[in-house]
């Protein structure tokens, strides 16, 4: 492995370089076993400004046996289907780390996996916001569109509150990165074309471009 270097990551880097596989794991490291309230419980801490450790990568130079990370359902058809290895030659691994920026998670597998597999609807989290009567006194005196997610956030489920707003994380990431325009209408007017949802899909996808 080359020399290891500190460096921050967006959330939106990851994910991409991720689907794009310059992302990977080595083949000797062990499967994705986190449950999904460990998930709920990184979200809060990524809200809340608490630090959740860093992910550590290798850039291999030599001939490796690789697996992509785990996109596999948790239930039903296709969870138990065996993540194929793949090899790389030592050339193929030049190539791919000078073009590519392409790395092995060596520790933080399971926070990178649950944060991709949040992000992209693989598990299902909801973000549960907090009604009025709910959000102090200090907080209520701010305008919606000025309020930070952590002053607002109830806390994150694997389904709806009936009596609450509620956001399915996967259609808030999707909503920020195909719309460039969805942020800065954010800012500029506090809602966009689907109202007050909006104003807290902007909220919610404001850790998009969040480091790692």
């Amino acid at each position: 492995m080359n020399g290891q270097q500190q460096q921050t990551e967006s959330i939106k880097n990851l994910i991409r370089n991720i689907e794009i596989g310059s992302i990977v794991l080595p083949e000797f490291q062990r499967d994705f076993v986190w449950d999904i309230t460990k998930t709920y419980e990184l979200f809060d801490s990524l809200v809340r400004g608490i630090f959740i450790g860093s992910i550590i990568y290798g850039k291999p130079s030599f001939e490796i046996t690789v697996r992509e990370i785990d996109k596999r359902p948790r239930k039903g058809p296709g969870s138990r289907t065996p993540i194929p290895p793949i090899n790389y030659s030592q050339e193929e691994i030049e190539n791919k780390t000078q073009i590519e920026n392409f790395r092995l998670i060596l520790d933080g597998q399971q926070r990178a996996t649950s944060i991709y597999r949040a992000l992209k609807g693989i598990d299902t989290v909801w973000l549960i916001i907090k009604n009025e009567d709910e959000v102090e006194e200090e907080i209520q005196e701010k305008e919606f569109r000025n309020r930070s997610l952590e002053e607002v956030i109830f806390e994150f489920s694997g389904h709806p509150d009936d009596n609450r707003l509620s956001i399915n994380l996967a259609d808030a990431y999707s909503m920020a990165i195909n719309s460039d325009l969805f942020e800065e209408d954010i800012r500029k007017n506090g809602k966009s074309e689907s109202g007050r949802s909006g104003q807290v899909y902007g909220l919610a996808v404001a850790g998009a471009d969040g480091d790692l």
